[in-house]
């Protein structure tokens, strides 16, 4: 008969394949759930220098507050849905993407042609992210600008409220 702390390893260890293998689309959407802005480190089996891909996304890390660094191996089936999504399949590599703290792709380079601050400049600001997150989402969006003491403000923004 089995005690119960043999079926709890044989359930820990039955459940820790899953655990590990977790999808990196889980880890993303977990990272836009806590509004965090994700490097994603794009690899395969026959990179060899990745260090400085690392470094760059450390580096920017550190000057980007709330930020995660997650990496994947294109080669890998479970990523096949990512890679077809984004188009990796023949990046090269290694590659870095950012998405913003809401989950939207924003850009990406490969390792090559980045230094941590041209990562850091790729992620827009909160009111861009907004605009491209409704982009990205098939929504139609309306940009204006106005100054302060702009008198037709009020008009251009009933206009576009309209428009919607």
């Amino acid at each position: 008969m089995l005690s119960f702390s043999k079926i709890g390893l044989i359930l820990s260890l039955m459940l820790l394949p899953a655990i590990c293998f977790a999808s990196i689309s889980d880890e993303l959407q977990s990272a836009a759930e806590k509004g965090q802005v994700a490097f994603l480190l794009v690899t395969d089996m026959t990179v060899s220098d990745i260090d400085q891909a690392r470094s760059i996304i450390l580096g920017a890390m550190r000057q980007v507050e709330n930020s995660i660094m997650i990496e994947m191996d294109r080669t890998d089936v479970i990523n096949s849905s990512l890679v077809a999504k984004y188009r990796l399949s023949s990046a090269p590599l290694p590659l870095i993407l950012v998405f913003t703290s809401n989950g939207v792709l924003v850009g990406g380079n490969p390792a090559s042609k980045l230094n941590t601050q041209l990562l850091i400049d790729m992620i827009p600001s909160p009111k861009e992210t907004e605009i491209r997150e409704a982009l990205q989402s098939g929504q139609a969006v309306l940009v204006t600008a106005s100054r302060r003491g702009m008198e037709s403000k009020s008009e251009v923004f009933s206009y576009c409220a309209s428009a919607s």
